[in-house]
């Protein structure tokens, strides 16, 4: 029974340390389009270097993606941006932003402030897409995510929080 708790532990540890490295590789890549809401161009011209090129969005592909709600505020003008949860007055509905929103963005900098906002990453032919997770450059970390409202809480937290019921679960 000690060795099946002791390989489970090693699959756990396995499986988290394989997730960190994905979330830290992700990153969007040169030359990729800049998405149009103002929150989430700030956080990948930061990404890519400022390189930046106009995204475009067939109405076809548009009227067929299911909508996608995210938080949109700053916390310079807006304190309750550091917390929105449960605020849904700063829920937006990201497909009435022209261009790619099919991405929830979440810019923090290490002195406080918070962004967060609608936007996407894709290339004219939408097959090359940045991954949803975090890259922190120069003090600032921008989280890409697509699921509604994920761009309120901590990403990263987020992905690890089964991970640690499932190795609590086990091992007390």
């Amino acid at each position: 029974m000690a060795v099946t708790k002791q390989i489970l532990a090693c699959f756990i540890c396995l499986i988290i340390w394989t997730s960190l490295s994905n979330i830290q590789a992700s990153e969007v890549s040169l030359g990729q389009p800049i998405p149009q809401s103002p929150v989430a161009r700030q956080g990948v011209e930061m990404l890519t270097g400022g390189q930046a090129v106009t995204a475009t969005a067939s109405p076809e592909k548009a009227e067929s993606k299911n909508t996608l709600k995210c938080y949109e505020c700053d916390s310079k003008v807006q304190s309750e941006c550091l917390d929105p949860t449960g605020s849904n007055k700063l829920l937006i509905d990201c497909s009435n932003i022209p261009g790619i929103s099919d991405r929830c963005v979440k810019i923090s900098s290490f002195k406080g402030s918070v962004k967060r906002g609608c936007g996407g990453v894709a290339t004219d032919s939408d097959l090359v897409r940045a991954e949803d997770g975090c890259k922190t450059e120069d003090h600032i970390r921008t989280c890409l995510c697509s699921t509604d409202g994920c761009n309120s809480a901590n990403l990263v937290l987020q992905g690890y929080s089964l991970y640690l019921f499932v190795f609590l679960k086990f091992f007390t």
